[in-house]
């Protein structure tokens, strides 16, 4: 099985940080967005890695270094961004033969078990229950099987929404669905849809199966970020003892970050070399080499190597970033 993992955008909604990282490589609990979800991949019999790559591309290929445990990585560069159909099209020439095609979108997080899901040996969708079916991609069912799905309803009588995750047993018969939006010009809101193509797929005659997801999470802006950090810190809760400052859990605090007279939590991610003094800290996620001292911080973001010397409250500093009160001294 091959994984294709989109993840060409620019990431707007997340700036100042998506200035110079690419989103699905922004980390917290100590991992980049990308390696959660790789993480969540583990154990199945995958092949190779396709990333569709665009944006600040290098990045993604010095990321990893060439393989993930072992496996063998493939970056396809999308130069226009019309639409996931068309992204997921273009890596029709690395499946040489047919074989099974995992999708997973480069900022959904989730729980699932792949490997029992897998063993139905059938193609599927992904899908969550939301309250506001207008913002995504909805499916209709019969029993557990796709009858039709449409693109941000304004009217929806079905709440189930796709949440980035496909599988497909034929690559080929999912590329063959995508050829027809692209060929016959299918567009919605401008773009080439997954679900234009999945809908071909299925009035086809095809079958595809939805497995419901319970935990899934977002980080297509700010506020989701840091909701959804909550989660995994409470999963990868870690951190030393510091001398005359307080920890409350749950936080992950790199062993290489110096703390002093600081309270720290809950839920903050602080990656490794940064230097924390004097300061109160919760609901935020620091930086690599972040400099931070004299603030009261909640719900913030301060990227890699940032300097914020002060007394905030609230803040999203960009990577290299330096705010310092009363100017350099």
């Amino acid at each position: 099985m091959k994984v294709v993992i989109p993840a060409a955008g620019k990431g707007t909604r997340l700036r100042p940080h998506t200035f110079s990282r690419p989103k699905p490589l922004i980390r917290f609990a100590g991992k980049s967005i990308l390696e959660h979800i790789v993480s969540n991949l583990n154990g199945l019999d995958i092949s190779e890695y396709v990333f569709i790559v665009g944006y600040l591309k290098e990045q993604f290929v010095d990321y990893f270094n060439g393989n993930i445990d072992g496996i063998k990585l493939s970056f396809v560069e999308q130069k226009e961004q019309n639409g996931l159909a068309e992204a997921v099209y273009i890596v029709k020439d690395l499946f040489p033969k047919d074989e099974d095609i995992l999708i997973v979108l480069s900022d959904t997080l989730f729980e699932a078990k792949f490997d029992k899901i897998l063993k139905e040996n059938e193609s599927f969708v992904c899908v969550h229950e939301v309250d506001n079916p207008s913002r995504f991609g909805i499916v209709y069912t019969d029993g557990d099987y796709v009858t039709d799905l449409i693109e941000k309803p304004k009217d929806s009588k079905s709440n189930l929404a796709i949440i980035g995750i496909y599988y497909f047993k034929s690559a080929y018969e999912l590329f063959r669905s995508i050829e027809f939006v692209l060929k016959n010009n299918i567009k919605t809101a401008g773009e080439f849809q997954i679900t234009d193509a999945l809908n071909y797929y299925v009035k086809t005659g095809k079958k595809l199966k939805i497995q419901r997801v319970s935990k899934w999470y977002d980080c297509g802006n700010r506020t989701k970020l840091l909701d959804t950090q909550k989660y995994f810190i409470e999963r990868f809760n870690k951190h030393k003892d510091y001398k005359n400052s307080k920890i409350i859990e749950p936080v992950y605090i790199d062993d290489s970050v110096d703390i002093e007279n600081s309270i720290i939590g809950p839920y903050v991610s602080i990656e490794k070399g940064s230097q924390i003094k004097n300061s109160i800290i919760n609901n935020s996620i620091i930086g690599g080499g972040a400099e931070v001292e004299n603030v009261n911080l909640s719900f913030s973001i301060l990227g890699d190597e940032s300097k914020y010397i002060g007394t905030p409250e609230s803040i999203d500093l960009g990577s290299k970033s330096e705010i310092v009160k009363g100017g350099n001294k």
